[in-house]
């Protein structure tokens, strides 16, 4: 445990960021960890095209050992994928039901509309009109 001065607050406005993440310089990490100068626990990279990260971590995974831990934001954010993922299907869902319905509505409307005429033409019918 080491004590540290609070030079500024950065608030992402994302729950899991705001309650854990803190910003510290390389120099007094290592000192934390009792790491050795020239060594670091992790590298973060940032990319132009950002879904571009799951192509760069499958080529970084070959170059590096095994027990290297190395992922990108699709993985760390899966539950979002996921929840957009159903989101979708739900509104796919109910988008499916809405033309279900109107077009029952449309089929029943022509159905009613035929039977009201059906007097008319049997009507007409009866004084010798064709089909």
């Amino acid at each position: 445990m080491k004590q540290f001065t609070v030079i500024g607050v950065f608030e992402a406005g994302h729950y899991e960021y705001d309650s854990g993440l803190a910003l510290i310089h390389l120099v007094d990490a290592q000192k934390l960890y009792r790491m050795e100068p020239d060594q670091v626990s992790g590298v973060r990279l940032k990319l132009h095209d950002l879904f571009e990260a799951p192509k760069v971590v499958r080529e970084l995974s070959a170059l590096f050992s095994p027990d290297t831990y190395i992922s990108d934001w699709t993985q760390q954010h899966t539950n979002y994928f996921r929840a957009i993922q159903i989101e979708k299907r739900m509104l796919s869902l109910i988008l499916a039901l809405i033309i279900a319905v109107a077009a029952f509505n449309i089929v029943s409307t022509l159905v009613m509309a035929v039977t009201d005429k059906q007097s008319g033409i049997a009507i007409l019918r009866t004084l010798g009109a064709s089909r």
